[in-house]
């Protein structure tokens, strides 16, 4: 046993546990972020691209968009994903500190609706 206690074996023991925290933490991931299911196979139908993966913010979605808003986006830019909508924030303890979301998006798409949102702003 006192073998053990020399400070080299203390030392080397010290190192140990230190990197099974580090390597812990490394391979849990983030818990505040919503994980998104694989489609890194899905083309977006409008520009013909692979999907990319992005983190995103989460934000309430107070209402609707009205119809013609939802035909514009489906026809122009149906993968632009640059915010995770909810209708209603998360009630559970689980993801009650989720602030963001892994999302597919096309990056032409994207690019689509900011030119729309700025000719539309213009």
């Amino acid at each position: 046993m006192k073998k053990l206690l020399q400070p080299k074996y203390i030392l080397i023991f010290v190192v140990l546990f230190a990197a099974f925290f580090l390597i812990k933490k490394q391979f849990e991931g983030d818990q505040n972020i919503l994980v998104a299911g694989d489609q890194s196979n899905k083309v977006c139908p409008v520009h013909g691209l692979k999907l990319k993966l992005d983190v995103v913010p989460i934000a309430v979605r107070k209402e609707e968009p009205d119809s013609a808003a939802i035909a514009i986006r489906s026809k122009n830019f149906p993968f632009a994903q640059d915010t995770f909508y909810l209708l209603q924030w998360f009630q559970d303890e689980e993801h009650q500190n989720t602030t963001k979301a892994q999302v597919w998006y096309c990056p032409a798409c994207r690019s689509a609706k900011k030119k729309y949102i700025d000719g539309q702003l213009n």
